[in-house]
């Protein structure tokens, strides 16, 4: 119980702060202890003591716990389902410290994972994001080592021969030390979709496509 409220503290610092925060190669990077007071003020945002986990469901677009290696991590998306917030809480072993964190999102999020795909001791938290709009998807990515460092990772655009025929409805999920990407193209037969899986590899912070699959 005590965890929970020290996590709840700091869920509703970080909702205070996200539009002030200082951006650091593309998210912000805040570290706090979970004893840290949070001041109260009447006329921007007060912390009810008695406040319990449940009462910060309607903030929050998207929450999943993460537990591997030894650690917890917390991804939560804020705002709405076509723009808004991502958050990575990350805590220590103990319970007592979290580091933070947060960047822009477009579009809803969809599913989140942990892995070392690597095998650097060093772990990768992937955010699968997809547009309301199109059904276009794409990843969100922080590598975070042992002293808390991170390093935001992009996903290269699609090549030429990748965009052929691309019609969206993109799907990621992990296997094992890949990404795979699935989406919707089209095919000779007028009316008819098919599907193309990419496999990403992580080499020097980088995402590689490693191998494409053929129409389905």
């Amino acid at each position: 119980m005590m965890r929970s409220g020290k996590l709840l503290i700091s869920l509703l610092y970080w909702v205070g702060i996200l539009s002030s925060c200082t951006e650091n190669n593309g998210a912000a990077t805040v570290s706090i202890a979970a004893d840290t007071p949070v001041q109260q003020a009447t006329d921007t945002f007060v912390v009810e003591p008695e406040a319990q986990a449940g009462d910060l469901t309607e903030l929050f677009t998207f929450h999943r716990k993460l537990n591997v290696q030894n650690m917890t991590f917390h991804v939560l998306g804020l705002g709405t389902m076509a723009s808004g917030n991502y958050l990575i809480i990350k805590s220590s072993n103990d319970g007592q410290k979290f580091t933070s964190i947060t960047g822009d999102k477009k579009g809803r999020i969809v599913q989140a994972y942990a892995t070392d795909m690597d095998a650097d001791k060093q772990m990768e938290i992937i955010i699968s994001i997809k547009s309301p709009q199109d059904q276009k998807g794409t990843l969100i990515v922080h590598e975070i080592d042992s002293l808390n460092n991170q390093n935001k990772i992009t996903l290269p655009e699609l090549t030429t021969d990748f965009l052929e025929g691309y019609q969206g409805q993109d799907s990621f999920f992990v296997k094992g030390n890949k990404i795979i990407r699935e989406f919707l193209v089209s095919t000779k037969d007028k009316g008819k979709t098919g599907k193309r899986t990419i496999e990403y590899v992580l080499k020097n912070n980088t995402l590689l496509p490693s191998a494409q699959g053929g129409k389905k």
